[in-house]
């Protein structure tokens, strides 16, 4: 939220736990379970869940005493060891956090290192800092962040209980998708053309299930919940079926055509596709109502955001269950028309071709991506279209009727397709890009080339109605692409700077480097 503890709770905080174990939970805002809670010193104690009650009277009955923390951490409050501990997380956080962005941390240490837990001034110290940060766009572009989310998540408004799923197509999208079902306590089957092509999703499902689960017990749970199906027997008796095969329109026709078939008439039919219309798909089948895009994004296990696609025919009974169901496996539904390339897609599409076009303006991988990182994306747009890959960006590129960079046609010529070959714009070793140390620093209107195209194309895809919320394009551009969160979103950013500000810019920009930098029409909207 990009605030700190409020109501004492810096102070008491430290007092607790010591300065090193505080700091580190205050900083990174991360949870701890009761077991390390309790060993950090955070709680005093831990009881069973079955005598809560019995425990907890007899604990303020004994008036027990509360634990103190060791005489060795309550000298870190001495001065000279309150600067050692501050120059060393500052140094830490100062390689990742931007202060410009994120003053919180800085504020945090800032107090530590003038009043450490001197009371009654750390206290005073602590609220006067709190205030002052919730002052800060950044704090209320988190908060922004923070409401979104729950936004979202009240969108499923019906509780789903789905316990069987069927995913078709072994790829990385269809395999994590499925494991991801399998993980969240849903019975789940995948089905491809042979064994051979789910060995490598299958081996990742494991992955995150060690991950994720600690008890051997779950752990065994969650791998039994996830299961081969070759022949598709499991086809009928699922409540929900997940397509994720090849971006190919008449493949996909076809095997809704089965499904609908071999289906039961109350099962949803989703697809996976990233870029064709669900009425598109949806056209030769004899109920069209049943089907809905629901797509999810890579990597599936961290994104959080998944886009539910309504269909011109897709009836309300289905999205409502589909929304539900994203909710249900613990992600955030973004419920949306069909269009080309959806919203998070087509958000990212002039952005990243800016950043193609900037590169055959000379300018060198590294210094386009820090131009976004200066703005506060999480990555750079060449590293992301090397993730992405680039045969993937050149498809989203036709799917708009664009005209594709010469220098992304030549890169997939040439099979240079990213980090999924280890050669793209970077070359990659051990899935990292090699990035040269030395580049030129990029300027401001760099970065405004690639953060306006980005901005602009946001607005559009409110004004042409494939959201009718602002604040649901904010939460998909945040949550589906990593935008500089402190912002609030890219309108709330617009809105920030000004209406005017943000028409001059793309007005410069448009005699400066052609009409793709022509101001939406949706701008008059914005109030």
């Amino acid at each position: 939220l990009g605030l700190l503890p409020g109501f004492g709770g810096y102070v008491r905080g430290i007092e607790k736990m010591g300065a090193l174990s505080a700091l580190d939970l205050i900083l990174s805002g991360r949870s701890v379970s009761p077991k390390e809670g309790l060993k950090l010193g955070l709680i005093d104690q831990v009881c069973n869940k079955e005598n809560l009650e019995s425990f907890a009277s007899k604990v303020i009955l004994n008036r027990q005493r509360i634990k103190k923390i060791k005489w060795y951490l309550k000298i870190l409050n001495l001065k000279i060891f309150r600067k050692l501990i501050y120059l060393n997380i500052k140094k830490r956080i100062s390689k990742k956090v931007n202060r410009n962005h994120y003053p919180a941390p800085y504020a945090i240490l800032d107090l530590w290192n003038s009043h450490g837990i001197a009371k009654p001034k750390s206290y005073e110290a602590s609220a006067i800092q709190f205030c002052n940060l919730y002052k800060t766009n950044s704090s209320r572009g988190l908060i922004r962040v923070f409401q979104l989310s729950d936004k979202l998540k009240s969108l499923g408004k019906k509780n789903s209980d789905i316990k069987t799923a069927h995913v078709i197509g072994g790829g990385t999208m269809g395999s994590d998708i499925a494991s991801w079902c399998a993980f969240k306590g849903i019975q789940t089957s995948i089905q491809d053309k042979a064994i051979s092509f789910l060995e490598a999703g299958l081996s990742r499902a494991e992955k995150l299930f060690r991950k994720r689960i600690k008890n051997e017990e779950d752990f065994k749970k969650a791998s039994n919940r996830l299961s081969v199906d070759l022949d598709g027997k499991n086809i009928g008796s699922s409540k929900i079926i997940i397509e994720a095969i090849t971006e190919d329109l008449e493949t996909k026709r076809g095997l809704f055509k089965k499904l609908e078939s071999k289906s039961s008439s109350n099962t949803i039919l989703a697809t996976n596709t990233s870029s064709i219309k669900i009425e598109d798909i949806a056209d030769t089948i004899d109920n069209p109502e049943r089907i809905v895009g629901i797509h999810f994004f890579n990597p599936v296990h961290s994104l959080p955001l998944v886009e539910v696609v309504e269909g011109k025919k897709t009836s309300k009974e289905t999205i409502d269950k589909a929304i539900s169901f994203v909710t249900q496996i613990g992600k955030l539904p973004l419920p949306c028309k069909s269009s080309p390339g959806f919203v998070v897609n087509r958000i990212l599409a002039p952005y990243m071709n800016q950043a193609l076009l900037c590169y055959m303006d000379g300018f060198s991988p590294e210094t386009i991506d820090q131009a976004a990182k200066n703005f506060g994306m999480p990555t750079g747009p060449i590293e992301l279209a090397d993730r992405v890959g680039l045969d993937i960006a050149l498809h989203v590129v036709k799917v708009f009727g664009g005209q594709p960079p010469d220098i992304l046609k030549t890169k997939v010529l040439a099979g240079h397709l990213g980090a999924k070959t280890g050669m793209g714009f970077y070359k990659f070793k051990n899935n990292r890009p090699e990035k040269s140390s030395s580049f030129d620093k990029p300027d401001s209107l760099l970065t405004d080339r690639l953060m306006y195209s980005l901005i602009n194309e946001a607005m559009s895809c409110f004004d042409d109605g494939v959201v009718d919320d602002i604040d649901l394009i904010d939460a998909a551009v945040i949550f589906g692409t990593g935008f500089a969160p402190f912002t609030g979103g890219p309108l709330n950013y617009a809105k920030q700077i000004g209406l005017k500000s943000v028409l001059d810019k793309l007005k410069s920009l448009e005699q400066s480097f052609g009409t793709s930098f022509k101001a939406s029409s949706g701008w008059s909207n914005l109030s």
